[in-house]
């Protein structure tokens, strides 16, 4: 008995130490990467998580923002995938869920709530959905990207009349140069029917317009296809991504 006691002992000592490797209250892990977490709208039922990951070398800053609609699975599902990245040069800023509580609920915005994508660059004092545009704005702030890309979905595709297979930009400073090479780069390898466009004059109070015209910090607005395969669409936003990494020299 004294020796399954102290077998049971040694067991449970040894998992308790192997498991505060694995687990946490962050689930995801970084290999071979410095990562730090930020918390937007901190001690509120909107509180969401920014993660920030170092490569060894430096170089550019690249911020990926997802879910700032909750309905647009693929867009928070790629800023998720993207956080395993094992970044070798660059920083990226990844908010994989913007709108947290949207995401929950699988809808665009929550019924207590406005369009977060018309509330740029929000308000310290506003409402609730000012206050996370204005928090989320001050992020991008200090963090100074060279780009934020901003991943949405839509209900269908440029050719039906829908922003489906685009990507938005509003033009600025050499902005228009950047999407006619990332296109050229994706469209090379898109198969019938699955090109990309792209869509100028993204509407005002959108982070697109609002970082861009008061930043001055470019921002893509990647919109895929809802018709399309889940997996087909997180793919195909992870392959722009690389291209934006390419043209930037993120690693």
């Amino acid at each position: 008995m004294k020796k399954w006691i102290v077998v049971l002992f040694i067991g449970v000592a040894f998992f308790t130490i192997i498991g505060k490797n694995f687990i946490g209250e962050d689930k995801h892990t970084f290999p071979n990467n410095e990562k730090d977490v930020r918390i937007i709208m901190k001690g509120t039922k909107y509180e969401t998580k920014a993660y920030i990951i170092k490569g060894k070398e430096k170089g550019p800053t690249i911020f990926i923002n997802g879910g700032i609609h909750g309905d647009e699975v693929a867009g928070f599902s790629t800023a998720e995938e993207l956080l395993s990245y094992k970044l070798k040069k660059g920083k990226l800023i990844i908010l994989p869920r913007a709108n947290k509580v949207a995401c929950e609920i699988n809808k665009r915005t929550a019924d207590f709530m406005e369009d977060l994508n018309r509330q740029f660059p929000g308000k310290k004092d506003g409402n609730d959905t000012e206050k996370i545009a204005f928090e989320i704005t001050e992020f991008i702030k200090e963090m100074k990207p060279q780009i934020l890309l901003d991943l949405h979905e839509s209900r269908g595709n440029y050719r039906e009349g829908r922003l489906g297979n685009s990507i938005i930009f509003t033009p600025k400073d050499g902005t228009a140069e950047l999407v006619m090479t990332i296109l050229e780069r994706i469209n090379a390898n898109a198969s019938e029917g699955n090109d990309f466009t792209f869509i100028t004059n993204a509407p005002k109070g959108s982070i697109n317009y609002e970082t861009t015209n008061q930043l001055n910090i470019p921002v893509l607005t990647v919109e895929t296809n809802r018709k399309l395969d889940l997996k087909v669409r997180i793919d195909q936003q992870l392959e722009i991504v690389e291209k934006i990494f390419e043209y930037y020299g993120v690693e």
